[in-house]
């Protein structure tokens, strides 16, 4: 079985805000001097052959003696950027040994393949468990949903790491992206979207963007609201759309309306709600002019949250 990458939002880049630690000591780098390093680990994103051991080696060196959170958390936005380079690499080489794995995974009477077993793995294929070894030591996680692999990069690993060097509101987005490794919103085998999921990770990400317009993760959390109120508006997926996909089935609408009960004091629910009486009052077209219209009309103003502030 070939592996089959989740359909998830693109990467998103972490960026950093300026918090300084305030310290004034002999062991912190100079400010050129962490300039320096940050712009060597910046141009690691762009390096076809990076040299993990070497890259790891000098963050764990440096990162705890870089006094200015904006540094060290650029640092690790970098880092994490190289490692979603490796994913696609990896991606490739499930592709070739995902009926192998599983076959393994038979034997051994594993249900779910993580990295960490790659001890084990390796008893009946070296190359494997080779592959699982190198995944867990470059901080990527490999997502095994009912036999089908995708990739990640290991977040909840990267924070429990670093997260004295970084910024409050670089880890709070970090951690709703473990969350999403977690608890996949799409299932690969069966082709499907949790609408749950969906609902509940929309409004913790509406939430999240209009609480602080200041926050360095303004733009990442606009990313994660675009994203998932893209696919609960049909604009991602067919799933929702009845055979010749020009109506929304009303089935979806029901099990909507059903959710969104759930979320009446949320920004979520105002939104979808507002979208839904639309499809009905037009007869559940989705590219009539009406509902088209708010469609643009909301993740426009998703887009430009904040906007008038800066």
């Amino acid at each position: 079985m070939k592996s089959k990458q989740k359909k998830i939002m693109p990467l998103l880049v972490i960026s950093s805000g300026l918090i300084l630690t305030g310290c004034s000591n002999s062991q912190y780098l100079s400010k050129e001097k962490a300039t320096e390093f940050a712009s060597y680990v910046s141009s690691q994103t762009s390096n076809p052959d990076v040299n993990f051991n070497e890259l790891q080696d000098r963050i764990s060196e440096s990162i705890g003696r870089i006094e200015d959170k904006q540094i060290s958390s650029d640092i690790i936005n970098n880092y994490i950027y190289v490692l979603y380079n490796e994913v696609g690499d990896y991606i490739s080489y499930f592709n070739l040994i995902g009926n192998d794995l599983n076959n393994i995974k038979k034997e051994l009477n594993i249900e779910k393949i993580d990295v960490s077993m790659h001890k084990n793995i390796s008893k009946k294929s070296k190359v494997i468990g080779a592959i699982l070894e190198e995944m867990e030591n470059k901080d990527l996680m490999l997502i095994d949903e009912h036999d089908s692999y995708s990739i990640e990069v290991d977040m909840n690993k990267i924070i429990k790491k670093y997260e004295k060097y970084l910024t409050s509101d670089v880890i709070e987005f970090m951690k709703f992206r473990a969350s999403e490794s977690e608890n996949a919103v799409y299932d690969a085998n069966a082709d499907k979207y949790n609408i749950n999921l969906l609902v509940e990770r929309a409004s913790v990400a509406i939430d999240k963007l209009n609480a602080n317009t200041k926050s360095s993760q303004l733009d990442n959390w606009k990313s994660t609201v675009d994203y998932y109120y893209q696919v609960i508006l049909a604009e991602y997926t067919t799933q929702f759309l009845d055979g010749d996909g020009k109506k929304v089935t009303p089935e979806y609408i029901t099990e909507l309306k059903s959710i969104l009960e759930k979320y009446k004091d949320k920004q979520v629910y105002n939104d979808i709600s507002k979208y839904i009486e639309l499809l009905e009052k037009n007869d559940r077209e989705i590219n009539s002019e009406d509902v088209a219209n708010y469609r643009v009309q909301l993740l426009n103003k998703i887009l430009y949250t904040g906007v008038e502030e800066e």
